[in-house]
């Protein structure tokens, strides 16, 4: 049986939980890019413009939205449509002049809440290591 990581589609019944998308609507979904986050704990920056934001209408106009670069994720600009945006990454859409921080609901989905633009990043130490020199070296939850 083939691992997750090795396709390249998705279908919705198939797609996380935590996502905010009906299973049974449509057949196919975005498949999240490999990055920072596992697929379990992020979702598709198409998925946020289209469905949970309700910027555009359908996949192309979020596409559309991505690529001309009105989006930075952590602030930087992201034109891949299919960027893993995850637990405590933050999203501006600076024509609108919002800001958002992805956590997590009590039901363990993916939810954006609205913050003010002088919020810093947060992160979750997930591991300590020892490195060379003797130092201590803080693993992150993003990979950082």
């Amino acid at each position: 049986m083939a691992k997750m990581g090795s396709r390249k589609h998705l279908k919705r019944y198939k797609a996380p939980k935590s996502w905010p998308i009906h299973p049974k609507e449509d057949t196919w979904t975005v498949k999240p890019s490999a990055g920072s986050h596992s697929i379990n704990d992020s979702i598709p920056l198409t998925l946020v413009i289209r469905d949970v934001l309700k910027l555009a209408d359908n996949s192309r106009e979020a596409k559309r939205i991505i690529n001309s670069g009105n989006v930075l994720v952590d602030g930087r600009v992201v034109k891949d449509y299919k960027f893993p945006v995850g637990f405590m990454d933050i999203i501006e859409i600076p024509k609108t002049g919002e800001s958002y921080r992805v956590l997590l609901d009590r039901k363990g989905r993916l939810q954006l809440d609205l913050i003010d633009d002088n919020s810093a990043k947060l992160s979750k130490i997930v591991n300590k290591s020892t490195i060379k020199g003797g130092k201590t070296q803080l693993n992150l939850h993003d990979g950082k």
